[in-house]
């Protein structure tokens, strides 16, 4: 038996006893799958009506590329990343129903506002995790509205208000607030929308006054800022990209990668079962290999 030969009997013996073909199956449903997804893209495309044939053969062209393997790697990626954004949002809400309540709210909101899911569902942790809901009072619309109207990343307007609570005002900044503490107050100095200088004071204890304080100022000088960037090319291609991820999640859940994520366990199981004299007929066997590709 050849060297090359001796490889593949051993590390078929290998695959077929740790169940790798669970793994194989699942991805070949996957493309089936996925095949018949374009399939139904390129039906619809095809009856519609009033679109120019160039940009119709372009699109199909697209979907059919897309319903390949592509498409399943994609599937399986966008599935593993929420994945993990779940198991972050069990541990920090208490209970995994909580936390796909919360990953649908994201989700909804990242589709809405040019902030992508993974920005949105970084910023809802840490605001989470600072002891804050994201949720009520409109708390996260409000960070992205200042964000957005900054121009800034919407982690930065999370970190501001985080630091404001604790009394640290360094960061409000950034977002056109001056802070100084005067015998247990705080004084937010600020310019409001008609160009006046405004400011309010706020007892310097009160985490639920600052906060409260802060948004009321955000709001009335950036209400809005979020909807008009989504109107942008960029935000109009930010909305576009997770609703495609929304799309992939769906095909994910249907099986895909449910499937995919057991062949990997199995795979994970054949590589734990392999003892020492595996790995060493294994690795004697790619040197062996190896050389016979220098002397060719």
């Amino acid at each position: 038996m050849s060297v090359m030969k001796e490889l593949v009997t051993v590390l078929k013996f290998k695959l077929e006893e740790s169940g790798i073909k669970k793994y194989q199956a699942a991805l070949k449903g996957a493309q089936t799958e996925a095949k018949a997804l374009g399939k139904n893209m390129n039906d619809g495309l095809q009856q519609t009506s009033g679109i120019i044939d160039g940009i119709k053969g372009k699109l199909i062209g697209l979907f059919s590329v897309a319903a390949g393997g592509a498409l399943i790697k994609s599937v399986i990626s966008t599935g593993a990343e929420f994945e993990k954004f779940e198991t972050i949002l069990g541990t920090i809400e208490g209970s995994s129903e909580k936390a796909k309540d919360s990953m649908g709210w994201i989700s909804e909101f990242a589709a809405k506002t040019p902030y992508d899911i993974a920005g949105v569902t970084d910023a809802f942790i840490k605001l989470r995790a600072y002891g804050m809901n994201p949720i009520k009072d409109d708390l996260l619309r409000t960070l992205g509205d200042t964000s957005a109207a900054m121009g800034k990343p919407i982690m930065q307007a999370v970190e501001a208000i985080a630091d404001a609570v604790t009394g640290e005002n360094e960061r409000l900044k950034e977002f056109g607030i001056k802070a100084a503490k005067q015998a247990g107050k705080i004084a937010y100095t600020y310019t409001d929308s008609a160009g006046k200088q405004q400011t309010k004071l706020v007892d310097a204890n009160s985490r639920e006054q600052i906060q409260a304080t802060l948004q009321a100022i955000w709001n009335e000088k950036y209400a809005g800022a979020m909807d008009k960037l989504s109107n942008t090319w960029e935000g109009i291609t930010s909305n576009i990209g997770d609703q495609f991820d929304r799309l992939k999640l769906e095909i994910g859940r249907a099986g895909v990668f449910d499937g995919a994520k057991e062949g990997l366990k199995a795979f994970q199981s054949m590589l734990e079962n392999l003892d020492a004299d595996d790995l060493k007929e294994i690795a004697e066997t790619m040197v062996e290999i190896g050389k016979a590709a220098t002397i060719a």
